[in-house]
């Protein structure tokens, strides 16, 4: 106790001694080491400061700079053992700087011009330099082009984001709800496909509808409709016949952007449920691979390979390549998932000025999916089947082919103005052949669910184009931001074939779910405009920023003609956002409060509540009509907070309320009732990690833990309790019914040991108090699926 105190004391003095000379953070250790001594040191990526920080934790050297010299200045990762002077000879290389010990136990540091006859100042070689006027200057971290990249940051917030402003903004400066998740948290949470991305997506709520595969994202009360990606054109994820189905891996992408709200300004139609933006995984300018093993509950394996290097012309040319293979089975029977992913891009600096990219990615994807999920009793009461229980059949197929090919092109025009396009052609071969169960089951019985069967083939191909020119000037004594652009899409849906009501027999075959057996003979196999937008922000003080936003929404509904067999209007609308974004510890830790209302109206409905027809040409439905009052309403609050608390201390921690309606004389019975009954009011989701900061072996440990949890919702209706075959008509008296998902929160926990400078394990436990609930509720008669029982998964990762 004694050395600690005098240690701790030796080390305030060193930091009240240096920081009113200079204004910046310096360390000091009670036991000062040699600059020439090789130790053990672990050094992540990210800003000079930040790595200045750890290196002098653990080495006990101490740091003397000017603080505004580690302004704008990223440095990449250090793991292993070497001497501080060979670190630094590393971890400054392109930073413009260089460095002299005072002492065995100072350095200082200063720019190469203006030390260079200092006396024992160690030059660094020629470099490519950040800030530079070359577009494939190494502008992120870890030696990437991108600057929004957190691939070696260890952070779980981001300095930059692109997803509402088409060019790099920090959280504090974008005026609308944004979030991210970063690498880091894509590594700690094992977030490997889209599915698992927004389950952890601060106010999302992923609802499984009757397809296991293809869950609906809700924000706000509405559904997620757009995905982009590099910041490009907006993609349509809808999953209809011209839309794609967002079966994505994770393993090619370097984070992910959230935007909640309607984004009127760069994706057209302004949806108001937000938008997505997943930013590729970039070349780096130095060798790196990285492997990961992964083996986890149920037989779920997964296999990952990633390589980047320089390919020549002097660095010039780069490369990176992503390998991915997965075997998953799920904690419910029958069903499973493979999958296999090919990425490739290649990066080429064509001037000093013209950073241009090409690249294609490929996913292979063979599902036995799980349709429908379970039903309950007629009255809505909860079946108590095991959480094993799956309502699918061996011979279900459920297969993905999904082909991108993309083209991008950043240009530097000098004083602070950019030029960037982006092309992607996507295409998607799905192809579905599957038997369901559905129909509530009769208390008494116990009879009621039957089983029926579907085919369909789906191509659908989507060409995006976006054009970018952005830069700043000054204008009444302020800088000012300036972009322009436009983007284009088109949407291919031609190659869709429905082979509907696949008969398993007739009548349909009774299924006792109870004593469910699908390999049963009778389950056989069958043969068969542009809105306006505004946003402001003003900066109450360096680290707090007030803002506002306002965009109209505009989304066609053409297909559906009046009785002229005009086209009816579009949906109208707006969404008014406004709160205060805090920037702390030199941009490490972010948070936001926000508050926001969302209305749409002109909601085309059938004319006198009768149903639609498809017209002769297959394409428009009437006959519909705007002339009601009715609307949809949302309002709410986000409350995020994400970064590093403490040193080694990252967290992101989420809360939502939110409050969804109808309104209108027209909604009648509805006003008032939310436009989702079963997403929650109150939303929150917590992750934190915390990496020991001592100790030779402690300090390779890093723990992590969090909590998933929402409020109650419910479900009402009515049940068919004879469904007639022949006319396709319910034969009985419907049953009403109505029931409710309670509230639940969902633990999960990590730890993670590295090993050497190289390799690393990690042990992932989820659902850690083995929680059953239901992850969505649907009707009586099917759409209930379980959550995830109590599973682990150990990784392995190396990187060389």
């Amino acid at each position: 106790m004694t050395r600690f105190l005098k240690a701790a004391a030796r080390a305030v003095c060193a930091t009240i001694a240096t920081l009113p000379l200079l204004g910046v953070p310096a360390s000091s250790f009670a036991q000062q080491a040699s600059s020439e001594r090789a130790i053990e040191l672990h050094i992540a990526a990210g800003t000079l400061q930040q790595a200045l920080d750890q290196l002098a934790r653990q080495s006990g050297i101490q740091f003397v700079y000017n603080a505004a010299l580690g302004k704008g200045r990223t440095v990449g990762r250090f793991e292993g053992k070497a001497s501080v002077r060979e670190v630094l000879d590393k971890l400054l290389v392109g930073t413009g700087l260089q460095y002299r010990f005072t002492d065995a136990s100072t350095v200082v540091l200063q720019p190469e011009s203006a030390a260079g006859a200092a006396q024992g100042a160690r030059t660094l070689g020629p470099v490519r330099v950040e800030g530079a006027t070359s577009a494939g200057a190494v502008a992120g971290v870890n030696g990437s082009t991108d600057a929004t990249a957190t691939e070696g940051t260890g952070s779980y917030t981001s300095s930059a984001l692109s997803i509402a402003s088409k060019t790099p903004l920090s959280i504090k400066d974008t005026p609308q709800s944004v979030s991210v998740i970063t690498q880091q948290r894509m590594q700690d949470q094992n977030i490997t496909d889209f599915r698992s991305l927004m389950n952890e997506a601060p106010g999302v709520s992923v609802v499984t509808e009757y397809d296991s595969m293809a869950p609906t994202f809700f924000s706000r009360g509405f559904a997620i409709q757009r995905l982009q990606v590099d910041g490009g054109a907006p993609m349509d994820i809808s999953g209809g016949s011209y839309g794609v189905l967002p079966q994505i891996d994770m393993a090619m992408y370097d984070h992910a952007e959230v935007l909640r709200g309607a984004d009127g300004l760069f994706n057209g139609y302004g949806n108001v449920g937000g938008v997505i933006n997943l930013t590729r995984k970039r070349p780096l300018d130095h060798p790196q691979i990285v492997s990961e093993m992964q083996a986890g509950s149920w037989g779920d394996y997964r296999a990952t390979l990633d390589a980047t290097a320089p390919l020549g012309f002097d660095g010039r040319l780069r490369g990176r390549g992503v390998l991915m293979y997965q075997d998953q089975h799920f904690f419910y029977d029958t069903a499973s998932n493979e999958k296999t992913l090919a990425y490739g891009i290649l990066e080429y600096d064509l001037t000093p000025t013209t950073l241009v990219s090409v690249g294609v990615d490929s996913t292979q994807q063979n599902s036995v999916p799980f349709l429908n999920g379970l039903p309950r009793y007629d009255s809505g009461a909860d079946l108590n089947l095991p959480r094993s229980t799956c309502l699918c059949f061996p011979w279900n197929r459920y297969d993905f082919n999904t082909t991108n090919i993309f083209a991008q092109l950043s240009r530097s025009l000098g004083n602070d103005w950019n030029l960037k396009a982006n092309l992607t052609r996507t295409l998607q071969q799905r192809f579905f052949k599957y038997g369901t169960v559905s129909g509530s089951v009769n208390p008494v019985t116990l009879k009621g669910p039957a089983a029926g069967g579907s085919m369909s083939n789906f191509d659908s191909t989507q060409r995006l184009a976006d054009l970018t020119l952005d830069g700043g000037f000054q204008l009444f004594g302020h800088k000012q931001m300036l972009v322009v652009g436009a983007n284009y899409a088109t949407a291919d849906g031609a190659g869709h074939s429905d082979y509907l009501g696949i008969p398993l027999g007739s009548p349909s075959p009774p299924v006792d779910v109870f004593n469910f057996d699908p390999n049963k003979p009778m389950y056989s196999e069958p043969a068969f405009s542009w809105p306006p937008t505004w946003s402001l922000s003003y900066d109450v003080t360096r680290a707090l920023t007030v803002y506002g936003s306002y965009t109209t929404i505009y989304r066609d509904q053409s297909t559906n003609v009046e009785t002229s067999l005009d086209p009816v209007p579009p949906i109208t609308g707006s969404n008014a956002e406004g709160g205060l974004k805090w920037s702390g510890h030199d941009g490490k830790l972010n948070a936001t409060l926000s508050f926001y209302r969302v209305e749409q109206k002109n909601l085309a409905m059938p004319l006198d509540g009768t149903f639609s027809n498809v017209l002769p040409d297959g394409i428009h439905y009437c006959c519909y009509t705007t002339d009601y009052d009715y609307r949809f309403s949302s309002e709410g609050t986000d409350l995020e907070a994400t970064g590093e608390v403490l040193p080694g201390w990252q967290v992101s921690a989420s809360y939502t309320w939110n409050l969804n309606e109808y309104k209108g004389a027209a909604a009648k019975a509805s006003e008032g009732l939310p436009l989702q009954t079963r997403l929650p009011r109150h939303l929150a989701k917590l992750w934190s990690s915390y990496r020991f900061q001592s100790g030779e072996w402690l300090r390779r440990l890093e723990i992590s833990g969090g909590v998933n949890t929402q409020s109650k919702g419910y479900y009402q209706g009515s049940a068919c309790p004879i469904f007639d075959d022949t006319t396709g008509k319910c034969a009985a008296t419907p049953i009403p019914y109505a029931f409710t998902q309670g509230f639940y929160a969902v633990f999960s926990a990590r730890a993670a040991y590295q090993v050497d400078s190289r390799w690393s394990a990690a042990l992932n436990v989820n659902n850690l108090l083995d929680r059953t609930y239901y992850e969505t509720v649907g009707g009586s008669g099917a759409g209930n699926y379980y959550g995830e029982p109590r599973n682990l998964m150990l990784s392995v990762r190396g990187s060389f």
